[in-house]
C-alpha cells in the first residue's frame, strides 16, 4: 500500500479535505507524523496544490484541522501516560 506522511498539521487537514484517509499517527523521535493512504500515488501532487494556494471550503478545512488536532492531542496524551497507571479517564475530544 502506498502512503503519504507529513508532520504538518495544515497539510494533514488539506489531505483530509481532499478525501485522503488518515491511516494512523506515527512517532519518530519527538515528531508525530500523520500517515495517509495514498493508493493512487498522488499525495505529493496534492500537497503541491496546497502550497500553490489551492482553494477549498473554509468550513471543511477548519473541521479537518480540528480532527487532526484532536488526533494529535490524543496521541500525545497516550504517549504521556504510556506505562503509567492512572485513575484518570483518558482524554476524549468533544463530540466523539
Amino acid at each position: 500500500m502506498t502512503e503519504y506522511s507529513t508532520s504538518n498539521l495544515s497539510v494533514s487537514a488539506f489531505l483530509l479535505v481532499r478525501e485522503f484517509a488518515l491511516d494512523r499517527l506515527e512517532e519518530r523521535g519527538e515528531t508525530i507524523f500523520f500517515v495517509f493512504r495514498d493508493s493512487q500515488g498522488i499525495g505529493r501532487e496534492v500537497v503541491n496544490e496546497y502550497y500553490g494556494n489551492a482553494v477549498v471550503s473554509v468550513r471543511a478545512f477548519v473541521a479537518a484541522l480540528k480532527v487532526c488536532r484532536d488526533r494529535l492531542f490524543e496521541r500525545k496524551r497516550e504517549s504521556q501516560f504510556q506505562g503509567k497507571e492512572s485513575d484518570e479517564k483518558p482524554y476524549r475530544p468533544a463530540n466523539r
